[in-house]
């Protein structure tokens, strides 16, 4: 190993450090704090210890491009086992969400769905009542476009807020409908906007998708850990948890639904989406 200092930046908590160059980079690693999983002992056998070489671009070893997909290759992941440091490099320590969502992003993003969809959302002007023609909302609405052919419900909670809503955007809006009912109002013609998401929940990973229910596209993607693991790392142990800690089930929950939401909003803020225009979910 020659006497020469080589420098790596570790990103994200842009964490330096100088290591003789011909380190292998999982021992770099190690030194500055980072546990990579290394199952086969850094023989470049099991491809766990993926690490993503920001800087500079360097060849792929014969293993990398045996345990490596395109697709990892193409984002500059590397095995950490296999790199030798001879120059400066900048990395980052990659993590279960990160290939999670790259392992989606590969998939979905090049894939539009077909949609059963039952939600749809109808723009409509209604007429101005004047003194000639003193027609109350509701019958207003009723006998607009789309609603005077069809047997559409307004409830209780929509016909409440529908003179107000109407006034406010001088009667004209937008009426979400789920199958035959008014699920809700929006300002403006807003039909070209209706979202979407879904939730891949497995054991490590939750993934979350943004779908254009108009299109079938999906448009963003994203990922965390399983917040439940620390409590099991299989679903039998999360059982037992729940069943023999007291409120562990809520616990297990409320983990659950906290990521969500979480992933709910990274999905809306990356896509410029209300997440008020987020009418459809699923979780499998």
């Amino acid at each position: 190993m020659s006497d020469e200092q080589v420098l790596i930046i570790f990103q994200p908590k842009k964490k330096s450090l100088k290591v003789a160059a011909g380190t292998k980079l999982i021992e770099a690693a190690e030194k500055a704090g980072s546990i990579i999983p290394n199952v086969c002992g850094g023989r470049g056998k099991c491809g766990k210890c993926k690490i993503q070489i920001l800087e500079p671009e360097i060849p792929f070893s014969f293993q990398e491009e045996i345990l490596l997909s395109p697709e990892e290759r193409a984002m500059g992941i590397h095995l950490a086992c296999e790199v030798r440091v001879t120059e400066n490099l900048m990395v980052k320590i990659v993590t279960e969400e990160d290939l999670a969502t790259t392992r989606f992003l590969t998939y979905d993003l090049a894939n539009e769905f077909e949609i059963d969809n039952h939600i749809k959302k109808i723009y409509l002007r209604l007429k101005k009542p004047d003194i000639s023609d003193q027609i109350d909302d509701l019958h207003n609405l009723e006998s607009s476009g789309i609603f005077a052919q069809s047997n559409i419900f307004t409830p209780l909670a929509a016909l409440q807020n529908l003179s107000t809503f109407l006034r406010k955007n001088d009667f004209a809006a937008t009426f979400v409908v789920e199958k035959d009912q008014i699920i809700s109002m929006e300002a403006n013609d807003t039909t070209d906007r209706l979202y979407g998401v879904a939730f891949d929940l497995g054991t490590t990973t939750i993934v979350g998708s943004l779908v254009d229910l108009l299109s079938g596209k999906v448009l963003q993607i994203s990922a965390r850990t399983n917040p439940q693991s620390k409590w099991g790392a299989d679903v039998i142990s999360r059982i037992n948890y729940a069943m023999s800690e007291p409120g562990g089930l809520v616990k297990l929950q409320s983990s659950v639904i906290e990521t969500i939401n979480e992933i709910i909003e990274e999905l809306c803020r990356n896509a410029n989406v209300n997440f008020r225009e987020i009418y459809e979910m699923s979780l499998a």
